[in-house]
C-alpha cells in the first residue's frame, strides 16, 4: 500500500487501514486541529491537499517509513 493508494482509492471505499482513517479524519477536522494532524503526518496531509486541490497526488511513503 502507498498513501496514493489510500487516498485515490482507499478513502472513498471504506477501508479501514490507519491511513485512511487518517486521512478521513483530516478531511472532517478544523483548521487548529488539521495543523496538529499536519505536524505529526505531513506526508499524508500533503497526498490530502494535493487531492484537494485537483492535482496530480504524490506517491510518498508513510509517516516513519522514509
Amino acid at each position: 500500500m502507498s498513501l496514493k493508494f489510500d487516498m485515490i482509492y482507499g478513502v472513498g471505499q471504506a477501508r479501514d487501514n490507519f491511513h485512511c482513517q487518517l486521512i478521513r479524519l483530516m478531511q472532517k477536522a478544523d483548521r487548529h486541529n488539521y495543523s496538529r494532524l499536519k505536524l505529526a503526518f505531513p506526508n499524508t496531509a500533503q497526498v490530502l491537499e494535493e487531492w484537494a486541490a485537483g492535482e496530480e497526488v504524490s506517491d510518498l511513503p508513510y509517516e516513519g517509513q522514509e
